[in-house]
């Protein structure tokens, strides 16, 4: 119903990223204790988690989302129906989430200790087509990064968005959106224009062991297939469509 408001998680990823331990049964069953009414799954350079949770929780709403690694750092697609591949210039990023119908996200643009993060160069250059800009994410070390993105949307009159960027389960719902209901794309983000959020820090030590953990569990168990201990689903549906030939992406 459009006249009502609805709790958003805008930032998760599944077992399908390969630095996430958290079952698609785990992140229904968090979603349910948690009451989110919609989750945006941006899986690492894959939908496959996104589209396997939408056909087997369709009571949960999902945001079929993947966070891509540009040749200029991640930016998140919004929206999409076909995985967009990685290594492609950040205009051909935005062109193929554009040509979906999607929006497009810039995460996490000031927190210098992530690798991934997108060139400020690209950024700027890239300002006109980009949707969103993620405020405040749950797993910067500090509240300088998410002020600086704050500060960095507001200039530029840019929609703003929120994420706990959970890898676990245990990171669901600490940053969240309260917005109106939506119908598509650009509903969503006139809602997002006036909704509400709830953010929450992750105190450091939760951070650093939240992001080690899937490391380490692998690291003790070379004897086993690491992927498939960690999420059974993701395992079984990579291989079944390496087998039919369905990893293509655009």
């Amino acid at each position: 119903m459009l006249n009502q408001k609805i709790t958003v998680e805008l930032h998760v990823h599944t077992c399908f990223s390969p630095d996430s331990l958290m079952s698609l049964q785990q992140l229904a069953d968090t979603c349910k204790s948690k009451s989110i009414d919609c989750i945006a799954i941006t899986d690492h350079n894959t939908i496959r988690g996104a589209v396997a949770f939408k056909n087997n929780f369709p009571d949960i709403r999902v945001i079929i989302g993947e966070e891509i690694s540009t040749a200029e750092g991640e930016i998140i697609g919004y929206f999409i129906q076909q995985a967009i591949k990685p290594g492609l210039s950040v205009a051909a990023t935005i062109a193929a989430i554009k040509e979906q119908g999607g929006l497009v996200c810039v995460p996490h643009p000031f927190d210098r200790r992530r690798s991934g993060v997108l060139k400020l160069t690209a950024l700027l250059h890239n300002l006109e087509q980009i949707d969103m800009i993620e405020r405040f994410n749950g797993r910067n070390l500090n509240d300088t990064a998410n002020h600086a993105a704050f500060s960095f949307a507001k200039a530029h009159h840019k929609a703003t968005s929120v994420g706990a960027d959970a890898h676990t389960y245990q990171e669901l719902g600490c940053c969240r959106m309260l917005m109106d209901d939506f119908s598509d794309p650009g509903d969503f983000l006139n809602k997002l224009m006036a909704s509400q959020s709830v953010t929450k820090q992750l105190p450091v030590w939760k951070n650093i062991l939240y992001s080690g953990l899937p490391l380490i569990k692998r690291a003790v168990m070379p004897f086993l297939c690491s992927r498939c201990l960690a999420c059974p689903e993701a395992y079984f549906n990579h291989q079944a469509a390496r087998s039919q030939g369905q990893t293509k992406q655009i």
